[in-house]
């Protein structure tokens, strides 16, 4: 074969693959990041074969992962503490206003043709015929109140919360791409010599990798979850239009927990090590276009969930009739705007 041939060839197999890592990669910059380099750093001194090396600054090494671990475990407690108190002093309270200014409208334009449901409060029954005269007799307020609920603009609620949900998916993805990396691409090594090139994380011991997946991944991804879920839920049951787009705005700050403390408390030379420590590129190769159905994976992963959130999961407003929309269209009115002279 001649070089022209041999060098086509090589550009036809190369382009038919995509590497899924070009090169190394930084861990990123936030507290997990700061306790995976701190627990390679300290895991190769305490355990390395070299008994000077694995005595000296002892006391100090293990300080160091010490206090990395205070700071995740300072993150969980937040998220948690703030998780259970959304739970309790934000979503409870919502869901039950909204529910009674629910209750009011299917009363009003619905009448006797009700049923109670398991919450205690009214529904329409199926094929019942809407009185709109009932919900012209309701106060301006009552009635400004019913066509605030989020589920009665379902477009523009459905916008709010895929935005919620890709805010959380965009961390649930970096904690999916640095697991990857760490715990599967990475090698699994029998010593700890073998973890590390100066800075470069080469390999993992198989107890260093369960540290890591316990310690970093299960809280980060389970509290991201869990606060998506919950965000949704205060979302859905704010009675407000306006302090829904303004709530998808506070919940934000707890996704950026990690990297506030880390901005904050950790110390410079755990910044430094931090920035200074990459893993190995990963030399596997994948068919072309992964990335691609990779990428299109998490897009139809966040529109499905908040269709089937707001349709089928929501518990805000159970046996919702979507009868709001089509009665507030009815009725401009409810929302004109004042005149002034």
């Amino acid at each position: 074969m001649s070089d022209d041939e041999e060098k086509q060839s090589t550009e036809a197999d190369e382009g038919s693959q995509e590497s899924m890592v070009h090169e190394s990669a930084p861990l990123g910059e936030n507290i997990y990041a700061l306790l995976i380099a701190e627990v390679t750093q300290a895991w190769t001194r305490a355990f390395g074969t070299d008994p000077q090396q694995a005595g000296k600054d002892r006391w100090l090494t293990v300080a160091r992962i010490i206090y990395a671990i205070v700071l995740v475990t300072a993150v969980i407690a937040m998220q948690v503490f703030l998780l259970q108190s959304v739970s309790t002093k934000l979503c409870n309270p919502a869901v039950r206003e909204v529910r009674e200014i629910y209750d009011k409208f299917q009363t009003a334009i619905y009448g006797e043709n009700t049923y109670i449901t398991v919450n205690g409060f009214h529904r329409g029954n199926d094929g019942a015929e809407v009185n709109m005269e009932g919900f012209r007799a309701l106060s301006q307020d009552t009635k400004v109140a019913i066509c605030s609920v989020p589920l009665s603009q379902p477009y523009f609620t459905y916008t709010i919360l895929l935005i919620w949900t890709m805010t959380c998916l965009a961390e649930i993805r970096r904690a999916v791409r640095l697991l990857y990396a760490t715990l599967i691409s990475i090698p699994t090594v029998t010593y700890v010599e073998e973890v590390l090139e100066e800075t470069t994380i080469k390999g993992m011991t198989r107890g260093m990798k369960f540290f890591i997946g316990i310690f970093c991944f299960l809280p980060r991804i389970a509290a991201t979850m869990l606060l998506n879920f919950l965000g949704c839920r205060w979302l859905l049951s704010t009675v407000s239009l306006q302090d829904l787009f303004l709530n998808s705005l506070a919940l934000e700050f707890m996704v950026v927990l990690p990297e506030l403390l880390y901005n904050t408390f950790a110390t410079d030379r755990g910044q430094k090590l931090t920035q200074a420590t990459i893993l190995a590129g990963d030399k596997a190769s994948s068919p072309k276009g992964t990335s691609l159905v990779v990428a299109s994976m998490w897009v139809f992963a966040a529109l499905i969930w908040v269709y089937l959130y707001m349709v089928y999961v929501q518990q805000v407003l159970p046996g919702y009739n979507w009868d709001v929309r089509p009665v507030c269209r009815a009725n401009p009115e409810v929302f004109a705007q004042e005149t002034f002279s």
